[in-house]
């Protein structure tokens, strides 16, 4: 197999695993909705009664808490993916499609792959949630209740923070080398050319890379 086939079959094998990931994300999504509501609504209706110490709404929250945890480092693995096709492969002379670049996660098309639009759409069910553990009323000289909202309050903080860790723009722009930054041969010592600007090929704007090699190889 050479090198160029070699490349395609990886790039096919990237693209399929961020294709499960994806479905699993929407599978994880839906689980988290039913799950935490199936949950909250017994906790209201049979913790209650046994008497456990804490507020069933702690219960409730953590659970969404930690398939946020989940989700994030699933999105995660499918942003870097995406990021390692959009700097690799689409930002080359390689390739004239750019479904990440424009199209697909890394874009910034897609709501559940921006920190503001996960946050809202998913991230915010678990705060709205421990909230009513206050409202229900928190003893401080319990101290199985406090325990419990303590271990609560950390899931916030730490999936908070991998939703800015996984999906912040910071982390987006430092995947991404620059346009027309130098490109290294690891076999060799050789530096080659800097990038050409996507709709730039051969100083002949918005032109194609199949067309203008095409016509490269005809005047040749």
């Amino acid at each position: 197999m050479d090198k160029d086939a070699f490349n395609l079959e990886a790039y096919k094998s990237i693209r399929d695993e961020i294709n499960r990931r994806i479905d699993i994300h929407y599978k994880i999504i839906t689980t988290k909705y039913a799950f935490v509501g199936i949950l909250l609504a017994f906790s209201l209706t049979s913790l209650a009664d046994l008497r456990i110490g804490f507020s069933p709404f702690v219960v409730a929250a953590a659970l969404a808490f930690l398939l946020d945890v989940v989700i994030l480092e699933n999105l995660g693995w499918i942003r870097n993916a995406g990021h390692f096709i959009r700097t690799r492969v689409e930002n080359t002379p390689l390739s004239i499609v750019r479904w990440e670049g424009q199209g697909a996660q890394t874009g910034g098309k897609w709501n559940c792959f921006t920190v503001r639009g996960y946050i809202l759409g998913s991230w915010i069910i678990g705060p709205i949630i421990y909230s009513g553990s206050f409202i229900d009323g928190l003893d401080y000289r319990n101290s199985v209740q406090v325990v419990a909202n303590a271990a609560c309050a950390y899931l916030l903080i730490y999936s908070l923070y991998l939703v800015f860790a996984h999906l912040g723009v910071r982390k987006a722009m430092a995947a991404e080398p620059e346009m027309g930054s130098a490109i290294v041969d690891p076999g060799s010592r050789r530096t080659a050319d800097a990038l050409p600007r996507p709709q730039t090929v051969l100083g002949v704007p918005g032109q194609a890379y199949g067309e203008a090699e095409a016509d490269e190889q005809a005047t040749s």
